[in-house]
């Protein structure tokens, strides 16, 4: 065990996320491949519209996931 003294805090937890959508802009897309869990990212895109009102669009190819912010 080690005993650390003033270690910065961790990040909040919104720091946190891997998914880019709330640095998106308008006219902004965003590919996923594997590793990323694709349904998760829909998932997730959709909360974004859901809270903040913004607007996505989305297309899967095979493995792929393109996301568009429209609005």
């Amino acid at each position: 065990m080690m005993i650390f003294k003033n270690p910065p805090p961790p990040p909040k937890r919104s720091e946190r996320k891997k998914w880019p959508f709330g640095k998106m802009k308008v006219g902004d897309m965003v590919m996923f491949a594997p590793p990323w869990d694709i349904d998760q990212a829909q998932i997730y895109c959709h909360g974004f519209r859901r809270d903040k009102g913004w607007k996505f669009t989305s297309e899967k190819d095979g493995k792929m996931i393109r996301i568009w912010r429209i609005a």
